[in-house]
């Protein structure tokens, strides 16, 4: 299957979980779509406010915990990047029971939409 798209028309994502097993399994997903690149990646907080500032994604997919303390550094890199780059998309992947009110700690503005499983 060819690649038709051009770099302009890509959204680009970075991917923050410290799970490698997970991040890859999501990267290998999101290649599948030619309209998705995937930029960058992190492992813990620092890497994913220092990885995501750099390349300043469109969207950030991002696991609610992570290291160095495993409580709520994705929700804390995910509110910093949007503070640098206030157009960031954030998406939140956990294996977590999370509450209504998990996307919102993401933007004083609230989130955009949601999605439960």
């Amino acid at each position: 299957m060819g690649d038709t798209s051009t770099d302009a028309s890509r959204i680009t994502v970075f991917l923050a979980d410290d799970n490698f097993i997970v991040r890859e399994g999501v990267r290998a997903l999101i290649a599948r779509h030619a309209d998705l690149e995937v930029v960058g990646v992190g492992a813990d907080y620092d890497e994913t406010v220092s990885g995501a500032s750099d390349l300043q994604p469109q969207v950030l997919v991002t696991d609610i915990r992570m290291p160095p303390s495993f409580n709520r550094e994705g929700i804390e890199a995910a509110k910093e990047i949007r503070k640098r780059h206030p157009g960031t998309g954030v998406v939140i992947l956990s294996q977590l029971r999370t509450t209504p009110s998990t996307p919102s700690r993401c933007s004083p503005r609230g989130p955009r939409a949601t999605a439960t499983c």
